[in-house]
């Protein structure tokens, strides 16, 4: 049973187009809603931080999706050399052209366009460029040991999201490293290292860190929902009663989180909202459902450019609320909200739409 593969069905494939695609819209709503004021509290505790949501749905499909392609691929020659190229290449085509368009962007608007507010200037240097281009944004250990404080870079300029990013980098390297350990040629002891080294960052998000706590567990409450689907648990539960659990399961979500002042990093608010995705896949698994074909195109589409749109719309809404303000403020929150998707789109088309043309390019120089 545990050598099986899973295939996601073609229901499934959508089901989880269509998650990802809301996860990105809810940062992007979740952050505009902020900005805007629109939905605040003076007690902070109490401010409803939809977008911890959205992030939290990207664990958790993170930790899903790199499960199932990396376990899917385990056959054969594939290695961490091979994982390494397809993390890669899938992140850093998005990552890489948009970090420089923050740098460029803020460097403007700084210099030209908000010289006396603009917010960020501590962080808009090359240092924590550099940085940023090796993912040691919010590194937990430069945090950890007193020594290693001064060390310390946070996300580069406007692009404050990006602490997520490195701290999910760092768990596709442990996670890629565990798996494949024994198909790496290295001796042993190297690759006990090279493991300890790779573990820091998951080890310190899960036992110490205040800022975004627990992201760790949920990542890996993704690999255990593949780990669930791979051995067919629940497959034999009828529709009927996967809709009614599904639909229990929202309502213990939303009373955990009004429970809890609206904090989304919670574990138990992690665990309910990975059984949700665990059931919802079950439920689309061996199931076809009739989805108007211009409908699929329009979820797929849009969950194509959710990294792109991830990264970028932090500084698009910011830039929007300091140079033109917060007057007419619903208006201003849609005109970004479509602002922000059609650049990404833009972009995306340029950039993370083609990494595979990239990852076959490496893979044949590099005979990878």
């Amino acid at each position: 049973m545990m050598n099986d593969k899973l295939k996601l069905t073609n229901s499934s494939s959508i089901a989880l187009d269509l998650i990802r695609a809301c996860s990105s819209q809810i940062v992007l709503i979740g952050h505009s809603l902020s900005f805007f004021e629109i939905v605040t509290s003076n007690d902070e505790k109490n401010n409803l931080l939809i977008q911890n949501f959205g992030v939290l749905i990207f664990y958790i499909l993170s930790g899903f999706l790199i499960s199932y392609s990396t376990f899917n691929k385990l056959e054969g020659s594939y290695n961490f050399k091979n994982y390494f190229v397809d993390r890669f290449v899938r992140i850093y085509s998005a990552y890489l052209p948009i970090l420089i368009l923050i740098f460029l962007f803020d460097f403007f608007v700084f210099s030209f366009l908000l010289p006396q507010s603009y917010p960020h200037f501590e962080s808009l240097n090359l240092k924590t460029f550099l940085g940023n281009l090796f993912m040691l944004q919010d590194f937990q250990l430069f945090k950890a040991i007193e020594f290693t404080k001064s060390l310390h870079i946070s996300s580069l300029g406007s692009g404050r999201p990006l602490w997520t990013l490195a701290l999910e980098w760092w768990f596709y390297m442990f996670f890629g490293w565990f798996v494949l350990f024994d198909k790496t040629k290295l001796n042993f002891y190297v690759k006990l290292l090279i493991l300890i080294v790779l573990s820091i960052v998951p080890i310190l998000n899960i036992t110490f860190s205040p800022r975004g706590n627990c992201l760790g567990f949920i990542w890996f409450l993704g690999f255990f929902v593949f780990l669930l689907l791979k051995n067919k648990i629940g497959q034999e539960i009828t529709a009927s009663k996967l809709k009614i659990i599904i639909f229990v399961l929202i309502g213990l979500l939303i009373l955990r989180v009004f429970s809890n002042h609206y904090d989304f990093y919670d574990f138990r608010v992690g665990f309910i909202t990975a059984s949700i995705l665990f059931f919802t896949i079950v439920l689309f698994q061996n199931r076809e459902f009739l989805i108007n074909n211009k409908l699929v195109t329009l979820i797929k589409k849009t969950s194509d450019y959710s990294f792109s749109l991830y990264l970028i719309h932090y500084s698009i809404v910011e830039f929007y609320v300091n140079y033109f303000g917060k007057e007419n403020k619903l208006l201003s929150m849609i005109i970004t909200f479509f602002l922000c998707n059609i650049l990404a789109l833009l972009i995306a088309n340029y950039t993370e739409f083609r990494h595979k043309i990239v990852r076959n390019f490496i893979r044949k120089k590099y005979k990878i």
